[in-house]
């Protein structure tokens, strides 16, 4: 059943860039074009499939959607980081995560706020 999707997966990126009035892809692709896209999966976990253009080194995740019927499987692009601007880019977007265990400064805030309104009583 994977391998079934994953070919037609492989079948819809292939023949996306045929034109309609193409009747011979092979013909009509350039040889360069030809093996272009390569779909890797872990044999352990699932999530973990791949679209990697080999041309540009574009990579593209597999995900689900799980909230519109029949959830529909798709490719999302991911973020790639070649520079140290790349991953502050990214790092600017997408802020870490508070350490588990500690609270954010917002939650702190809130609760000397709360102790000094007690403490005003």
């Amino acid at each position: 059943m994977r391998i079934a999707i994953i070919g037609a997966a492989a079948s819809v990126v292939f023949l996306s860039g045929c034109g309609p009035a193409s009747t011979n892809s092979t013909a009509s692709t350039p040889p360069s074009e030809i093996g272009r896209y390569v779909i890797v999966h872990s044999s352990q976990v699932e999530r973990d499939t791949i679209l990697l253009d080999t041309v540009t080194g574009k990579t593209w995740s597999r995900v689900v959607v799980t909230d519109l019927q029949d959830e529909p499987a798709a490719w999302e692009a991911m973020p790639q980081l070649s520079s140290d601007a790349d991953f502050a880019a990214l790092r600017a977007a997408h802020p870490p995560k508070p350490k588990r265990g500690s609270a954010s400064s917002d939650d702190l805030r809130s609760i000397l706020e709360s102790g000094a309104a007690k403490n005003s009583n």
